[in-house]
């Protein structure tokens, strides 16, 4: 409600709303608009000599204003993950082969890897990787919201919440499993460090009874599963 005004307030020496959309049809000051109020709706006016500086800078001025808007949404959001991501859709997704590699390399050193949701048997090169929390919510791939998958599964999961009860302990499980191997072949990455957003190192996590295990793993996806909810994202099972 207040945004066409204080825009102006740099200018204009009034903080009289009234007063404030007077001075600006003149342009008192050389200000950035005039404004006008025509059958309840304001209309905004450019003062023509910003226009050029407007049209050189737009790039700039757009991602200040993007920049603005975020930092307002993530103060009253703290709880959303990844507000810019979710402001501004990426042109294109991240390429997931690192993640791949991973899970690849314990499949390949023993690791018995199914599907969490149809208990399929899954080999390297016939699996698709699964944001477990959708993608759309979380806006990151990072390694412990990714599994492989079955791939006819996607089609009828989709954007949906898996049920944690049902199908979260199985990826606790399995991540653990993965993670103690690629941890005894001395494959120690970047990109284990994902790990650390759980509260605990790769090496913590691979030495974990299954209680505490489970406990880590819930402690992450209970809250963000809630809030997406809250969002309407719906939940789902196989």
């Amino acid at each position: 409600m207040n945004v066409p005004f204080r825009f102006l307030r740099p200018w204009i020496d009034t903080s009289d709303d009234k007063q404030t959309v007077l001075h600006s049809q003149t342009f008192e000051n050389g200000c950035l608009y005039k404004l006008e109020k025509i059958d309840r709706i304001w209309w905004v006016e450019i003062n023509p000599a910003w226009l050029p500086y407007l049209r050189e800078n737009y790039d700039i001025l757009t991602s200040f204003a993007y920049w603005g808007l975020t930092n307002f949404l993530q103060v009253r959001n703290p709880n959303v993950p990844n507000i810019p991501n979710k402001l501004i859709k990426r042109e294109e997704r991240s390429s997931l082969l690192e993640q791949r590699k991973f899970w690849n390399t314990a499949i390949n050193n023993g690791l018995e890897v199914r599907c969490l949701y149809t208990d399929k048997l899954l080999a390297v090169r016939e699996y698709e990787l699964d944001h477990f929390i959708p993608w759309s919510f979380v806006s990151h791939d990072l390694l412990w919201n990714l599994m492989p998958a079955d791939a006819s599964i996607n089609c009828s999961k989709s954007n949906k919440l898996p049920d944690l009860n049902l199908y979260l302990p199985k990826l606790a499980e399995s991540h653990q499993s993965a993670l103690r191997i690629n941890l005894e072949i001395g494959r120690q990455n970047k990109l284990m460090e994902d790990y650390l957003s759980l509260g605990h190192t790769p090496q913590d996590i691979a030495l974990m009874d299954r209680e505490h295990l489970l406990d880590c793993f819930f402690q992450t996806f209970t809250p963000m599963t809630q809030i997406a909810h809250n969002m309407g994202f719906e939940s789902w099972r196989y």
